[in-house]
């Protein structure tokens, strides 16, 4: 849509703030999706009739990882999927093993992204929703990125939008 007002509050800034280094530790991704869910279906008022799924490859339990880097990065992505579903539909979360890369996908069946607007999401300022700060895509995309990892997007408009992270085991090694 537009480059969020919000910016007018930071004249001379042109980027988010640098995110803390990671502190990687082996997460347990099925305890942390649930985790996820427990906390996103507590919000009966942004939930409401949602499905939230899990769907963890069986062979998969640890994962070297910032912890609250990555929930952060997933529940701000759980968030805005659940703000676009408006009280329907199916949420998914879903991790599973490649190789030595860790693949984590947030999944919904909303109004999907026009395709004009994805190259500008992970902008700062740069917001679809009226009043958003266009600062949480940016934000999580810097997460993501500090332990290694990429974040892409693909939306199919009115059937399917899916965010996928990318983090490589030697991106956020456990020291």
């Amino acid at each position: 849509m537009r480059p969020s007002d919000s910016n007018a509050s930071f004249p001379n800034s042109s980027a988010t703030p640098k995110p803390r280094s990671p502190r990687p530790a082996d997460v347990r991704l099925d305890t942390l999706l649930e985790e996820l869910r427990t906390l996103l279906t507590t919000d009966q008022q942004l939930v409401r009739n949602v499905t939230v799924k899990l769907a963890i490859d069986p062979d998969l339990t640890v994962w070297p990882l910032d912890y609250d880097q990555t929930k952060e990065s997933l529940l701000n992505l759980c968030i805005n999927a659940l703000q676009s579903l408006d009280g329907a539909g199916v949420l998914t979360l879903e991790a599973k093993a490649r190789g030595e890369t860790i693949e984590l996908f947030v999944r919904d069946n909303g109004p999907g992204i026009p395709m004009e607007e994805i190259p500008h999401i992970f902008k700062p300022f740069y917001s679809r929703k009226p009043g958003g700060s266009g600062l949480g895509l940016a934000i999580t995309r810097q997460l993501i990125e500090s332990q290694g990892g990429r974040i892409s997007v693909t939306s199919i408009p009115r059937l399917t939008t899916t965010f996928k992270i990318s983090i490589p085991r030697t991106g956020c090694s456990v020291v």
